[in-house]
């Protein structure tokens, strides 16, 4: 019987652990551009499996609005938006009128991914100094021809964490999650919303809003 318990709860940690692999290789593919272009058929693979048990009931319609678009629209519209947000130095696609009010100059700002950004107002400062001590102390080594942005974007940490959870590196991606990505998600998923709500990234934000909130949850469990 004790043996019995202990294989259900070896079983149940695995699915979470599958899960939240899962979940990050998901969003890692949404947060790097050089992922996305390539990521059509997988994201619709991954929202299939996401979407059967999301982690708030919310999440379904979100989870479908995502899917709808790239099966209407491949990927061509995310790879607008995303560099419309995070890659212009602001949003040609906002109103730009010179009676704008707080919200639309807000619209118009772009969406910082860098940890630095958030805690010390600029790129390349402290936040990645952090995340280049994570990777030293990590058996993982990834692949920098693949990845361009720097070990401080939020996309590289999704993939760093992604790898350390497969390589049973669980207690280092606990300290990735709250040295590093704890400190920006709110703003960044804040920024998101605060575009547009007929976006293709607000519904990511939501789904990504619940998913940090669980890890925020399960890490301090452990």
């Amino acid at each position: 019987m004790l043996k019995k318990k202990q294989d259900s709860q070896n079983n149940q940690k695995k699915a979470i652990n599958n899960a939240r692999i899962l979940y990050y290789d998901f969003f890692a593919g949404l947060f790097l551009y050089d992922l996305l272009i390539n990521r059509k058929d997988l994201l619709l693979e991954q929202i299939k499996i996401l979407k059967t048990q999301p982690l708030n009931d919310g999440d379904l319609i979100f989870f479908e609005a995502l899917e709808n678009e790239i099966k209407a629209n491949g990927i061509k519209n995310i790879l607008f938006e995303y560099t419309r947000f995070f890659m212009l130095p602001f949003d040609t696609n906002a109103n730009t009128s010179t009676n704008k009010s707080d919200k639309k100059e807000k619209n118009n700002c772009q969406i910082i991914l860098y940890l630095s950004y958030y805690l010390d107002g600029t790129i390349a400062g402290s936040g990645l100094i952090k995340a280049k001590e994570k990777i030293r102390k990590s058996k993982v080594r990834l692949n920098e021809k693949e990845f361009k942005e720097n070990e401080e974007h939020i996309g590289f940490l999704f993939v760093f964490s992604k790898y350390l959870l497969q390589n049973n590196e669980d207690s280092l991606q606990s300290e990735v999650f709250k040295d590093c990505i704890m400190p920006m998600k709110d703003k960044i998923i804040e920024n998101i919303k605060n575009k547009y709500l007929d976006s293709i990234y607000y519904n990511i934000a939501n789904i990504m809003e619940s998913f940090l909130d669980f890890e925020m949850a399960f890490n301090i469990k452990s």
